[in-house]
């Protein structure tokens, strides 16, 4: 479980997806802060959550929040799950891919 929560990733794609919604609003990270500020009281600095995004390093209830601020909506949601269980089901396709190498190189 601890790996799913630490996905670098899911990380990269939930990401993208923030910064894509706020490239389409235009908004950057200032007016950003200033809608959490405005919305819900929450006080990031720009380049906290900047750097936040960046790294997709963010607990899930900022997470949220930026979605409920960014007006994701749950096709996106869907849309960024699909994308992260593709990545998933190409991981473990590669890993039984080098498994089986790994097996068949170790028998004569």
């Amino acid at each position: 479980m601890s790996q799913f929560l630490n996905d670098p990733e899911l990380q990269r794609i939930l990401s993208t997806f923030i910064v894509g919604r706020m490239k389409e609003l235009g908004w950057d990270y200032k007016r950003l802060s200033a809608e959490l500020q405005n919305q819900y009281g929450i006080e990031q600095s720009p380049g906290n959550l900047k750097s936040k995004i960046y790294r997709g390093n963010f607990k899930g209830t900022l997470l949220l929040i930026l979605y409920w601020v960014l007006g994701i909506d749950q096709h996106t949601m869907n849309r960024a799950r699909a994308i992260y269980q593709q990545t998933l089901d190409k991981n473990r396709a590669n890993q039984r891919k080098t498994d089986n190498r790994t097996d068949d190189s170790g028998s004569c």
